[in-house]
């Protein structure tokens, strides 16, 4: 009955800078680069904060983080929740994020973002429904950073993820 596949994406955070103009995700192949800026450039796409465009079925996610000036830490928890939303309609299990070294100027309000946006952008009041009417969530969120990041930056941004899940889990205690 339910035979959906559960797929995995590799998702990217593009500014509205990046979207436009000589695309450079660093990290990525000219050729990867160039496929997805023509994805972005065919389909009109606007790196609007939120905004999400998916390809290769859908293997690939593109999250729009808005101006690039007014990034910060609540842009990327909106970002990956509206991530985590788009994957999970999408039918997708698990999600790589890439995050560019930029985002851990404060490693542990990055780390925390990312853990909220993931179970918020994840939460849905089931209780009454039927096991067979139960949304099918993402179930794992991995993040690789693209840089040269030190160690304890690394460790800072792992205790951000873990104070969010504690948050988010005091969320879902109030939601429910």
């Amino acid at each position: 009955e339910n035979a959906r596949q559960r797929l995995h994406a590799n998702c990217f955070f593009l500014s509205e800078e990046d979207a436009v103009g000589k695309l450079h995700i660093p990290g990525l192949s000219e050729s990867e680069t160039a496929l997805i800026a023509h994805r972005i450039s065919t389909r009109k796409w606007k790196a609007e904060l939120g905004s999400v465009l998916m390809f290769d079925e859908p293997s690939m996610m593109v999250v729009g983080i808005g101006k690039e000036a007014e990034n910060g830490p609540l842009v990327l928890r909106h970002a990956v929740a509206e991530l985590v939303r788009s994957a999970t309609v999408a039918h997708v299990a698990s999600i790589t994020i890439f995050l560019f070294e930029k985002w851990l100027d404060d490693p542990i309000a990055a780390g925390r973002s990312v853990a909220i946006g993931y179970h918020l952008g994840n939460y849905s009041f089931e209780q009454y429904k039927s096991e067979k009417h139960k949304t099918e969530h993402v179930k794992q969120l991995n993040a690789m950073i693209i840089g040269q990041v030190e160690q304890d930056h690394m460790a800072a941004f792992e205790q951000g993820c873990r104070v969010g899940e504690l948050q988010s889990a005091g969320v879902y205690l109030a939601r429910d």
